[in-house]
């Protein structure tokens, strides 16, 4: 009767020290590299043509993408995120599509975006799991999950440096090299898993839906709608240790 009193006692401190277990590492610092994907003006199919999108996906039109953020968790299964992001769009003219042969427009656009997003757990990582599979065979906790995923939504603001080739009419296009500025809303999901007290690794898919069409450099005829631009990064996540009283310990070692 005592042990089993001991036992229940441990498990329910051991319960209370998971469910803040969050706290510690409340602040994250990421790296990151991917790829970027653009749906716009130049290239793909007219709509009802593109398979809702599926066709206008081509991989030699994928560009690089770096990327650099910071993660405040709200709640274990809340967070916000800043994100500071590089990348270049590109795309070309179909030529299976009659009016996009005959133009031939290509381009070429870098793009810098700083994001604010909000991000809400389906799954909460260094969640615990209640079984009787508490203890492991040395009497240590092992019972809980280092997989987070969650969805995220947010706004933010895009710099855009394009480059248009092709026989431009002037009511299209913009003049090449100049910076254009739009707003930009982020969506999509993430997945991270962790590594170990001071690290983890992730993923992450989304949309950037703006309120321009002049991205690449030029809005036709046959626009009817704002540019898209797809990111999927594969990123690095420092853990920094949080002090008692919240404040991120960044030379302070585990």
């Amino acid at each position: 009767m005592r042990k089993a009193l001991i036992i229940i006692l441990i498990s329910l401190l051991s319960f209370s020290g998971f469910a803040q277990k969050w706290k510690l590492t409340r602040y994250e610092a990421i790296v990151g590299i991917g790829t970027s994907n653009f749906f716009g003006d130049i290239g793909g199919y007219p709509n009802g043509q593109n398979w809702y999108g599926l066709k206008d996906i081509n991989i030699f039109n994928t560009r690089p993408t770096l990327y650099f953020g910071a993660r405040y968790k709200l709640k274990q299964d809340q967070s916000i995120k800043f994100n500071l992001i590089f990348a270049w769009l590109t795309g070309k003219d179909n030529p299976s599509v009659s009016y996009q042969d005959a133009r031939k427009y290509s381009f070429n656009s870098f793009v810098s975006e700083q994001s604010l997003q909000y991000e809400y757990y389906f799954v909460k990582e260094d969640r615990h799991r209640f079984s009787f599979a508490l203890f492991n065979r040395r009497g240590m906790i092992n019972n809980y999950s280092k997989i987070g995923l969650y969805g995220f939504a947010g706004m933010g603001g895009l710099f855009y440096w394009p480059n248009v080739t092709g026989n431009i009419k002037p009511s299209y296009g913009l003049p090449n090299n100049n910076i254009g500025y739009t707003m930009v809303f982020p969506v999509g999901i993430g997945v991270k898993l962790i590594y170990s007290n001071k690290y983890a690794f992730g993923f992450e898919f989304g949309g950037r839906y703006s309120l321009s069409d002049r991205i690449e450099g030029l809005a036709t005829q046959q626009s009817k709608f704002n540019d898209v631009y797809y990111f999927g990064i594969f990123n690095l996540v420092y853990r920094i240790k949080t002090s008692i009283r919240g404040y991120p310990m960044i030379f302070n070692s585990y």
